[in-house]
């Protein structure tokens, strides 16, 4: 999914001689702490509240333009590269452009979240193990073994790194809600597991249990 799919046509771009407070209403309309700036349709940069609210509200946001903050992402760009920017940036939305430098919208962190959720790997129901391994033992042809041999898929992984200590932390989404079996191989193969959240079924037959014990006390 590229950038262009998640649009907000709706945010304006600020023009040079708008007022500081049009620039407020926008940003309280849309619950934003920064917009885009441009000449014509011609992208600038964002504007954030803070230095605004250095300015009168009746001088223009042009008064502000030195301090624009110079991101945005291609429309051809995909999703994925949006947590970069706003991890990078620390801006409240990111403006998407064209090949020329058009301004034609922007995309908001919660509809990232919203169109995210909605794919298979977040919205199939499973377990999530996170493991912890040395960069030089990392092969995910391995870790799928183990999760395949156990009959169950990898719904979607996510890697972290640790550079000075040269570790890598491994999140997995897996299709299977009870994960001990997995969970035994990855120590007989030396993983680490740092966490995991499943339901086991051990887990499962005391729920039966508890819930059979409160039947007979209503009984």
């Amino acid at each position: 999914m590229t950038s262009d799919n998640l649009l907000q046509k709706e945010i304006p771009l600020l023009q040079p001689n708008d007022l500081v407070s049009f620039a407020f209403t926008i940003m309280d309309d849309f619950k934003v702490e920064h917009l885009p700036v441009g000449n014509g349709d011609q992208y600038l940069g964002l504007v954030s509240e803070d230095d605004l609210l250095e300015l009168d509200e009746n001088t223009t946001v042009k008064d502000g333009s030195s301090k624009l903050i110079r991101c945005f992402m291609e429309s051809s760009q995909h999703l994925v590269e949006s947590f970069r920017y706003f991890s990078e940036f620390n801006v409240s939305l990111m403006p998407v452009l064209d090949k020329n430098n058009h301004y034609l919208g922007c995309i908001l962190p919660s509809d990232i979240v919203k169109s995210f959720g909605k794919t298979i790997s977040f919205s199939q129901e499973g377990g999530i193990v996170i493991l912890k391994v040395h960069e030089k033992d990392f092969f995910m042809s391995q870790i799928a073994q183990i999760v395949e041999a156990d009959d169950a898929k990898i719904l979607s992984s996510w890697v972290k790194s640790h550079k000075k200590l040269g570790e890598l932390e491994i999140t997995l989404k897996i299709n299977k809600s009870d994960l001990s079996g997995i969970l035994q191989t990855f120590s007989r193969y030396d993983y680490t597991v740092l966490a995991t959240y499943h339901e086991s079924q051990h887990t499962s037959d005391i729920k039966e249990r508890y819930e059979a014990f409160l039947k007979y006390l209503n009984m």
